[in-house]
C-alpha cells in the first residue's frame, strides 16, 4: 500500500489516523493496567495460599485483583475489536474507490473479491492479534517474568525464559518458510476468487449448452492448489502454537532442575510460579499469533499495492475535473466548433460522422465542451449527469427499480413515474422483477435500454446522447423522448 508520509498516492487510509489514535494510546495505556493486575493477582494468589495476612483481607485483595483484571481484559479486547473494524472499514471505503478508478483496468471480479475478504481480514487480524497483540503479549510476558521473579527468584525467572527461548528459535528458523506458503496460499486463494467470478459470468453459458465441466474443472482444480498450501502453513503454523503451549511444562521441569539439591519448595511458590508460567505462556501465544499475523499484513498490503498500480494504470472513463456544472441554464455541446445539437432540439447523425463519439464524451475528450467548460476539466459527479449517455457500455447496477435508474439522490416518486413513462414503462406494471439483476435474469434487451434512458433522463441533464439500437428503431418513444426534450430545453442526439 502506498505510503501517504512518503508522498505516493493511495485510495487507502493510514492505521492510525482520526479517532483510531487516541484509542490507541488508550489501549496502550489498558494494557499497561493489564499488566500491573496480573502482577497484584500472583502476589496476590501467594499471599493467599501463605496466609501471612488476615486471610480474609487477602482473600479481598485475589478477588480485586482478579475484578480489576478480567474488567481492564474486557475494556482492552473490545476497544482492540473496534480499532481493527475501524481501520478496516476504512480501508474497505478505499477499495471501493479503487474499483472505481480501474473501472477500466485489467482487475477481475475475483481479485476485488478476495481483496474484499482475504486481504480485509488479514488487516483486521494485524490490527487485533498484531498491532494490539504485540502490546498487550509482551506486557503480559513481562507481567509473568516479573511475577516469576519476585515469587520465585532468579530461578523462577530463568524457569519462563527457557519455554520462550525455544519459541524464538523456531520464529527464525520458520519465518521465511512460512512467509513463502502464505503467499503461495493466498495466492492460490485469490486463483480460486478468480476463477468462482469468471464463473458467474459463464453460468447462463454452460447452463444452455450444458458444459458444467468447463465450469467446475478450473474451480475444483483450484480449490485443490489451496487445500494443499492451506495444510502446508498450517503444520508450521500449529508447531509455533505448540511451542507456547509448552512454556508451561518447560519451565516446571526448569525449575525442578535449578531447584535440585534446594530446601523443599513451599506450596505458594508452586502456585505463584505456575500463574507467573501461565502469563508468560499466554504472552508466547500473543506474540506467535502476532508474527503469524505480521505475515498476512505484509502479503496483503502488497496486494493492495497491486489494486494502486492497476488504478493509476487504468484508462480513464470519466473526466477528473473540478469545476461544478449546475443544472440550470442549459449549455451546449460542442467538439470543436461544431454545436452537436442545439439545446431543446433533437437531431439524428450516423456514428460515422462522429467516430469513437461516445468514448469522447464519456472519457473528457479535450475537443468536447459543455459550454465554456471543456469535458477535462468538468467534476466527474456533474459532466455524466449533465452530458446523459445511454448505452449498453454503462450497465445498470443491481437493485429494485429506484435504485436502477436513479444516479444522485433520491428522485421522488412523480419524476420517476415521468421518466418512466417517456421511456415506455409503466412504473406500476413494468413485468421486472421486484430486484432486478442484470448478470441473472434474462430480461428483454429493449427493457434494459428503456432502463437506462429512464436512468438518463433521471439525471437533469444538458445533453442526452441515446446510443441504443433497440431505442432508435421505435418511433413512438422517439417523438416522448423529443417532446421531453422540447419541454425540458435538452439536446436529444440519437445516434443511428
Amino acid at each position: 500500500m502506498p505510503d501517504r508520509v512518503r508522498g505516493d498516492g493511495s485510495h487507502f487510509p493510514p492505521y492510525l489516523a482520526g479517532r483510531r489514535k487516541a484509542a490507541f494510546l488508550f489501549l496502550i495505556l489498558l494494557a499497561v493496567s493489564e499488566t500491573g493486575a496480573q502482577i497484584w493477582t500472583g502476589q496476590a494468589l501467594s499471599a493467599a495460599i501463605r496466609a501471612t495476612v488476615d486471610p480474609a483481607l487477602a482473600i479481598l485483595s485475589l478477588i480485586a485483583a482478579v475484578g480489576l483484571f478480567a474488567c481492564v481484559y474486557w475494556m482492552r479486547s473490545v476497544l482492540a475489536e473496534w480499532i481493527g473494524q475501524n481501520y478496516v472499514n476504512d480501508v474497505r471505503a478505499g477499495l471501493a474507490r479503487q474499483a472505481v478508478a480501474s473501472a477500466m483496468g485489467r482487475g477481475r471480479l475475483g481479485t476485488i473479491t478476495a481483496r474484499m475478504s482475504a486481504d480485509l481480514a488479514a488487516l483486521k487480524n494485524w490490527s487485533d492479534a498484531g498491532v494490539c497483540g504485540v502490546v498487550s503479549g509482551l506486557l503480559t510476558f513481562v507481567a509473568g517474568l516479573v511475577s516469576a521473579l519476585t515469587i520465585a527468584g532468579i530461578n523462577g525467572l530463568l524457569s519462563c525464559l527457557l519455554g520462550p527461548a525455544i519459541t524464538l528459535i523456531l520464529v527464525v528458523a520458520l519465518y521465511w518458510p512460512l512467509s513463502t506458503q502464505i503467499r503461495l496460499r493466498r495466492a492460490a486463494r485469490g486463483l480460486l476468487a478468480a476463477r468462482t467470478g469468471d464463473a458467474v459470468f459463464s453460468t447462463r453459458t454452460a447452463a444452455v449448452y450444458h458444459v458444467l465441466g468447463q465450469l467446475i474443472r478450473p474451480i475444483h482444480k483450484a480449490g485443490e492448489r489451496l487445500a494443499k498450501t492451506s495444510v502446508s502453513v498450517q503444520s508450521k503454523v500449529q508447531l509455533l502454537r505448540a511451542s507456547a503451549i509448552a512454556v508451561s511444562p518447560c519451565g516446571v521441569l526448569a525449575f525442578i532442575f535449578l531447584e535440585a539439591g534446594s530446601a523443599v519448595v513451599s506450596a505458594s511458590v508452586w502456585a505463584g510460579l505456575m500463574y507467573a508460567l501461565g502469563l508468560a505462556s499466554a504472552g508466547v501465544a500473543l506474540l506467535v499469533l502476532a508474527v503469524e499475523a505480521l505475515i498476512e499484513r505484509r502479503i496483503a498490503i502488497d496486494k493492495l499495492r497491486e489494486l494502486d498500480a492497476q488504478a493509476k494504470e487504468a484508462p480513464k472513463i470519466a473526466p477528473e475535473g473540478a469545476t461544478r456544472i449546475p443544472y440550470r441554464p442549459i449549455l451546449p455541446l460542442m467538439v470543436g466548433s461544431q454545436l452537436l445539437c442545439p439545446p431543446g432540439e433533437s437531431v439524428e447523425v450516423s456514428r460515422l460522422e462522429h467516430p469513437r463519439l461516445v468514448d469522447r464524451l464519456m472519457k473528457g475528450d479535450a475537443a468536447v465542451h459543455l459550454g465554456d467548460v471543456p469535458s477535462p476539466a468538468a467534476d466527474p459527479r456533474d459532466w455524466g449527469r449533465r452530458v446523459a449517455i445511454v448505452s449498453e457500455r454503462i450497465p445498470l447496477k443491481r437493485g429494485g427499480l429506484r435504485e436502477v435508474v436513479r444516479v444522485r439522490g433520491r428522485p421522488s416518486q412523480k419524476l420517476l413515474d415521468k421518466a418512466l413513462r417517456v421511456a415506455g414503462l409503466d412504473a406500476e406494471n413494468s413485468g421486472l422483477p421486484s430486484v432486478i439483476d442484470p448478470q441473472k435474469h434474462l430480461i428483454e434487451p429493449r427493457d434494459f435500454a428503456r432502463l437506462r434512458l429512464a436512468r438518463a433522463l433521471l439525471s437533469n441533464p444538458h445533453a442526452i446522447v441515446i446510443d441504443e439500437p433497440w431505442l432508435v428503431s421505435d418511433n413512438d418513444l422517439k417523438a416522448r423522448v423529443n417532446a421531453w426534450g422540447r419541454k425540458t430545453g435538452a439536446a436529444v442526439l440519437w445516434l443511428s
